[in-house]
């Protein structure tokens, strides 16, 4: 059967369906990953929605029989892989953003007074995290699930779209494959509350895990997520460590987030000892840790893959200590850590040590409004915002922030690294965004420099919202 050539000069494109099409040929005018592919132009082949071949266009379809596919041109795009956001709160999606006015207090106050509270409300906000960061170009995703209503949400919008081939409403776009990864079940329990704090968090674990289990098709890991050190104590963390590591779940956690986290931790004063006892009364128990967050938990990092949530506040001895862990990686969410006043992150020397650094975007809450911002350029769920945050803030070298938002989240996460590459045999998690191909610099920082939003073309691609224009000089 001869498939047709999507490509209809001057105007848009259609869908295509990775998973049904036999072949498609996507024709770019470059692509990259971390993993070494780079080419300009260049061309993806999938097949039964992997990725089969890639390289130049000339090779590609010399080497590889493509008379038969669905070809696909998208000269003014870069294709890279589905990127990955290793920290975010899909339940807070519908909060929306929110202004920060400098008291942590007030604006903590503030977000939980605004958090859903029925499972209808959080089912909605889950799907229309997932719908944005599907959007978006996010592949996988990390999310810190406030309830098992959160997690529940996920997995059953990827067995609906499953069965239906499309994302419950009020999703504000079809989501026909719901994003992948983790789901982390945060729990909080300190002083004498941690041993029935923690009772609580392994019945939700077993509840989400039973249904996890009974749907083994769902690409969606269960985590535990002891909130941080002033909100956890130091037996509900080991006791979240020692389940994880029996059951091979994944452990993560916000660490030296802020200058009042490393107060509370060694003098068991400050913002967070009076949050504690406005939330929960007084309590003897709280007393001076006199250490440092990472110090502090080092002893649990040999149990489970730690994910280690902000680390803004780290210093030489610190860095060293995470680089001996094979099994903990740090996410930095560069916009959310500026929204907070968090300056000079030191993710660069993190990466130099040898920590497996990766990115996030946090909640929508600490993302920029959608005021004077084009609506289809708006993704305050994407993490190609982050990558360009740091490359045009810290100059940071783009083949290091592909690797941050793609291989890096992946291992992070505890998943095929495969999976966020161009590799033959990757699932065919793709993403474009426009350039200029007749500007001579490099395409990636031409990415990094502009404002084009990326856009999914992982399976049902929604290449209809994308212009472009034919031929050039290797077609």
């Amino acid at each position: 059967m001869k498939w047709p050539r999507i490509y209809d000069a001057g105007a848009r494109f259609v869908y295509f369906d990775a998973m049904t099409t036999p072949t498609t040929l996507l024709c770019a005018g470059a692509i990259q990953d971390a993993a070494g592919v780079c080419a300009r132009p260049g061309a993806v082949v999938v097949r039964e929605g992997r990725i089969v071949a890639m390289g130049p266009v000339d090779r590609v379809t010399r080497d590889i029989d493509t008379r038969d596919a669905a070809t696909v041109e998208l000269y003014n795009h870069m294709i890279l892989p589905g990127l990955v956001n290793a920290h975010a709160h899909l339940d807070l999606t519908n909060v929306g953003p929110r202004p920060f006015g400098g008291s942590f207090r007030d604006w903590l106050i503030d977000a939980t007074s605004h958090r859903p509270g029925s499972p209808d409300e959080i089912t909605v906000a889950v799907q229309h995290g997932l719908a944005m960061s599907h959007d978006s170009g996010t592949g996988h995703l990390a999310d810190i699930a406030g309830s098992t209503h959160a997690v529940t949400a996920r997995i059953n919008a990827h067995l609906r779209a499953k069965q239906t081939g499309a994302t419950p409403a009020p999703a504000p776009a079809a989501v026909p494959q719901p994003v992948a990864g983790v789901s982390f079940i945060e729990c909080f329990g300190s002083g004498d509350r941690q041993t029935a704090c923690f009772e609580r968090t392994r019945e939700h674990l077993t509840a989400v895990s039973a249904l996890d289990h009974t749907n083994p098709t769902t690409p969606i890991r269960i985590g535990v997520s002891p909130h941080a050190p002033y909100s956890c104590g130091l037996d509900m963390y080991r006791a979240c460590a020692d389940l994880a590591d029996r059951h091979g779940l994944p452990v993560c956690t916000h660490l030296a987030e802020s200058r009042e986290e490393l107060q509370f931790l060694k003098s068991a004063d400050g913002l967070f000892a009076e949050l504690l006892r406005h939330y929960h009364g007084p309590d003897e128990t709280f007393t001076p840790q006199h250490a440092h967050p990472v110090d502090w938990l080092e002893p649990l990092f040999g149990k489970a893959n730690w994910l280690l949530a902000h680390c803004n506040y780290v210093d030489d001895p610190h860095i060293e200590t995470l680089s001996r862990q094979r099994n903990v990686s740090v996410v930095y969410c560069p916009v959310a850590s500026e929204y907070f006043g968090h300056r000079g992150h030191r993710y660069r020397d993190m990466l130099d040590a040898g920590v497996n650094v990766c990115l996030g975007t946090d909640s929508i809450l600490c993302q920029p409004s959608a005021r004077n911002q084009q609506q289809d350029a708006y993704q305050p769920m994407g993490i190609l915002a982050q990558m360009r945050r740091l490359f045009c803030r810290d100059a940071t070298d783009p083949a290091t922030l592909l690797a941050m938002a793609t291989v890096n989240g992946m291992r992070a996460l505890g998943v095929d690294i495969c999976d966020a590459t161009l590799a033959p045999g990757a699932r065919a998690n793709l993403i474009a965004v426009r350039f200029d191909h007749d500007d001579p610099r490099d395409p990636l920082e031409q990415v990094l420099n502009n404002d084009a939003p990326a856009k999914p073309l992982m399976n049902a691609a929604e290449l209809n919202t994308m212009q472009t224009r034919r031929g050039t000089a290797h077609l």
